[in-house]
């Protein structure tokens, strides 16, 4: 299996680790959660929200989008009334995000650290290679 797909399979593992248990505790407690049509709805609204706003801040662009604090405290007001049914049981929810983080620390981040580490390399062999068969 080529360094690269393992690289991969690593970063999905570490990402099924940490959302696994919150995602099955949603799951397990669905009609606590989507108790009503409303819940429902504005949980999905509130998720998209949320990964809109996750997706601004790893690009790096969540001080130019977000601007002042007036838009941030909209935004969070937004999200607590969006997502009120996941809040009202934050700190059971966000133990199993803690214990799933740290299984993605002591199992898959190792393993993606070594196989970067390894990318790196070859493809620093590779252009190493190249550049001297180019000269010959």
């Amino acid at each position: 299996m080529k360094t690269q797909t393992k690289l991969n399979l690593m970063r999905a593992g570490g990402v099924t680790s940490t959302l696994g248990p919150l995602a099955t505790a949603v799951a397990i407690n669905h009609e606590t959660y989507f108790a009503s049509r409303e819940a429902g709805w504005s949980l999905t609204l509130g998720g998209i929200i949320a990964v809109i706003l996750v997706a601004i801040a790893v690009a790096g662009k969540a001080g130019q989008v977000l601007g002042g604090n007036v838009k941030v405290f909209g935004i969070i007001w937004g999200m607590s009334i969006l997502l009120e049914p996941i809040i009202l049981n934050l700190q059971f929810l966000s133990g199993l995000l803690f214990f799933g983080a740290c299984g993605n620390k002591l199992i898959f981040a190792p393993q993606v650290k070594k196989l970067e580490a390894r990318l790196g390399y070859e493809t620093g062999a590779n252009v190493m290679k190249e550049a001297l068969n180019g000269r010959t």
